[in-house]
């Protein structure tokens, strides 16, 4: 009876990441017996556990010989990680509700949510924004280490991150716009949404999401009427270097942890300054033209009025309440 609770206790734990990776590796077939022995388990969660990975999209030859890996999803697929920190669905409501929802029992990691599809993905001011397939949308939770009064660096910091990757990795020449735009060539690209939860003075939890257009920019817009692009039109060579989402995810991943950690704001300043498109632009706000003169420390955005006259704006995250 121990022997038999052993193994059942085994073979629940190997995860199927452990798995795919064996499959990865071997251009040969591997039969069932081979992997159960190899990880430990028997040739029934084996079974089980190739059956879950074809729901996910991976082609997986199956013969007399055993297993062969043929192809793989282009889009992430929760059976490759483990760590219990990345949460992967075809189609939500929004990922920032699904990370909200979620995350708070278990926010001590960085916890990425990510979705094929959104139904009513959230932009700025409560606008919505049309998530189809060809998309990475994407909600990073995680719990804040700046005061609140600079909480709003986050997104800015992010945005130009993720500027740097695109530009080193895609040849892309992306700008970021303030508060949260990514923009090539006055086409939006991308967009980023901070949401926090708890005391305004001090919020306990933060929901950074992302909506990256990688394929289906004729969709990707917030209001219908601007003019928006995708990473197919913008990398070099006619986007024949073009990654599949997961590819970019991985890539972009790294990134945007690296941004949600603590922060110098002056180093973000500085780091604006270099990737901004907004500096020294006219904006008009409530009927007056304002130009844009420089970056707050708090990420406030100091713009002169036509006298001179200094003023800051505030980016402001969405405060969701105390829960």
């Amino acid at each position: 009876m121990l022997t038999v609770m052993n193994l059942m206790v085994n073979e629940n734990s190997v995860s199927r990441s452990t798995l795919l990776n064996h499959l990865r590796k071997n251009s040969d077939p591997l039969s069932g017996t081979d992997l159960g022995g190899i990880l430990g388990i028997s040739r029934v969660a084996v079974r089980k556990h190739i059956l879950r990975l074809a729901k996910e999209g991976f082609v997986i030859e199956s013969g007399r010989k055993g297993y062969r890996l043929l192809s793989e999803p282009e889009f992430p697929s929760p059976s490759e990680y483990d760590s219990g920190t990345i949460h992967i669905q075809n189609e939500v409501e929004s990922t920032m509700e699904e990370a909200s929802r979620n995350s708070l029992r278990n926010c001590e990691d960085i916890q990425f949510y990510l979705a094929r599809r959104q139904k009513a993905g959230r932009g700025r001011n409560r606008k919505s924004w049309v998530s189809p397939d060809g998309g990475l949308y994407l909600t990073a939770a995680f719990r804040p280490r700046l005061p609140a009064a600079y909480i709003s660096l986050y997104i800015i910091e992010t945005g130009l991150a993720l500027v740097d990757s695109l530009r080193e990795h895609y040849g892309v020449d992306c700008r970021f716009r303030w508060p949260n735009d990514l923009f090539v060539n006055e086409k939006k690209l991308g967009g980023l949404l901070l949401e926090v939860s708890g005391p305004a003075e001090s919020p306990d939890h933060a929901f950074l999401g992302l909506g990256l257009n990688v394929l289906s920019s004729v969709h990707f817009s917030e209001t219908g009427d601007r003019r928006v692009t995708c990473l197919q039109n913008e990398i070099p060579g006619g986007g024949r270097d073009l990654p599949d989402l997961k590819t970019l995810f991985e890539t972009l991943k790294p990134v945007i942890e690296s941004s949600l950690g603590m922060i110098e704001a002056d180093k973000v300043r500085k780091h604006w300054r270099a990737r901004t498109s907004t500096q020294g632009k006219v904006m008009r706000i409530d009927d007056t033209d304002y130009t844009v003169r420089n970056l707050a420390l708090n990420g406030s955005l100091i713009v002169a009025d036509k006298d001179g006259t200094l003023y800051e704006i505030a980016p402001g995250p969405r405060i969701m309440g105390p829960r």
